[in-house]
């Protein structure tokens, strides 16, 4: 290795880049992944929860309830509505331990779901619309500081 290069990397023998990272768009699968590890971070919380404030990835606790919402990423948002066209099921019993067991029986039918691939769908819809409204957001930067806007190639 060069002595110059291993100065510049401090030593390291990581050649490091400067400057923006590349873009790496997610896939069905990653998201797969990664909201069944959330889904599994809720089910262990639910388990241990005893009543007072519940705050987990795809559970909270609200008055006399607890709300489950099967979402992605750190703002949980809402891959599908339920029946009643709600995003969030709410979970209203009499004792905690009922609410408790309710939640946790949302929660184990949404992993048994996700883990045969029951919710790919939803997954390439969430991503169609977070790429639409990421480009939208460009292009109205754009406009709003004045530069030319420039034809981007299509998303795929």
């Amino acid at each position: 290795m060069d002595i110059k290069l291993a100065m510049e990397a401090r030593g390291s023998n990581q050649v490091y880049i400067k400057g923006p990272h590349e873009y790496e768009p997610r896939t069905v699968e990653e998201m797969r992944e990664i909201t069944l590890q959330r889904a599994k971070q809720t089910l262990k919380d639910l388990k241990v929860y005893e009543g007072g404030k519940l705050i987990s990835p795809m559970a909270r606790s609200g008055l006399n309830c607890i709300k489950v919402k099967i979402g992605y990423g750190k703002r949980n948002l809402a891959l599908f509505k339920f029946g009643d066209g709600a995003t969030e099921k709410r979970h209203n019993a009499d004792t905690v331990k009922e609410r408790r067991s309710e939640a946790i029986a949302t929660i184990k039918t949404a992993i048994d779901i996700i883990k045969v691939g029951g919710m790919n769908e939803h997954f390439a819809a969430f991503l169609v619309t977070r790429r639409t409204s990421s480009k939208n957001g460009t292009k109205k930067l754009k406009n709003k500081s004045g530069l030319k806007l420039v034809p981007e190639k299509e998303a795929v």
